[in-house]
């Protein structure tokens, strides 16, 4: 029987021109926030059907490894603000925690039509909240299981009721709070990853940022501001090749010491 071929793509368009969510992210995140857009993509390019599915945590550690951000909280952060700039497709991300770039799908149409195939459609997840799309779109189940061809075993309600019930954690969307001040946790976060600007300015500016955002899904703010002042620390970072490879080697250290995954 004749192997299935994967809806992949070598290549895809790279505009000279920028739109306004390429100069959001240089201006946030400097060079870090233009790769990490340039390397999503191409993650995106060659996945089958063309959208990522992060549910899995290894999957998302290995885009946090393959777009060379600082952390997962890095991550994390970069593709809420794409979802809040409808970069990437918002419904199926804050419901879904699926990356479908729309506009990335359209500038490739034209590779499917030379072959001959219907240019991949937006991802419906195949959970209870159900998003509808009328326009033969395949469910992210039908992917999970293309891969591995596997016997499904019945179990009787008894034993399925001896299994213990696990709660998975679930972030809900809350704002910043406007009376958050600079506290010793923020103070401290600060000290183990070695910030040495004025602290006082910084949180302002986190403060303010996040202000502006509302019902955000954020892991904790704490964790939130390790990934800020993170960004903060690696703009003191010397500009010598070995030097600064050092530095960042140990800049990840503290991180990791601080907030064990």
């Amino acid at each position: 029987m004749a192997r299935q071929a994967k809806n992949i793509v070598d290549y895809f368009p790279h505009s000279c021109n920028h739109s306004k969510t390429m100069f959001i992210l240089d201006s946030q995140y400097g060079n870090d926030g233009y790769a990490f857009w340039f390397r999503l993509l191409e993650a995106i390019g060659k996945t089958d059907n063309h959208f990522l599915d992060l549910n899995n945590k290894a999957d998302f550690l290995f885009l946090v490894a393959e777009t060379r951000v600082s952390g997962p909280g890095c991550c994390q952060e970069l593709l809420d603000l794409l979802s809040d700039l409808d970069a990437i497709d918002s419904v199926l991300w804050n419901q879904s925690r699926i990356v479908w770039v729309q506009k990335f799908v359209d500038g490739i149409a034209d590779v499917y039509k030379k072959r001959g195939r219907e240019t991949p459609r937006k991802p419906v997840p195949d959970t209870r909240n159900t998003i509808p799309d009328t326009r033969n779109a395949i469910t992210v189940t039908e992917k999970r299981q293309s891969k591995v061809k596997y016997s499904k075993v019945k179990e009787s309600k008894e034993e399925q009721s001896k299994k213990p019930s696990v709660k998975k954690s679930v972030i809900k969307p809350h704002s910043f709070p406007e009376t958050e001040t600079l506290t010793e946790p923020y103070i401290s976060a600060a000290e183990k990853l070695g910030y040495t600007g004025n602290i006082e300015m910084e949180f302002l500016r986190f403060k303010n940022y996040w202000l502006d955002k509302q019902n955000v899904k954020r892991p904790g703010w704490i964790r939130t501001w390790n990934s800020w002042i993170s960004r903060a620390v690696e703009k003191q970072i010397p500009t010598g090749v070995q030097s600064r490879a050092k530095a960042e080697k140990e800049l990840e250290k503290k991180m990791r010491e601080q907030f064990p995954e």
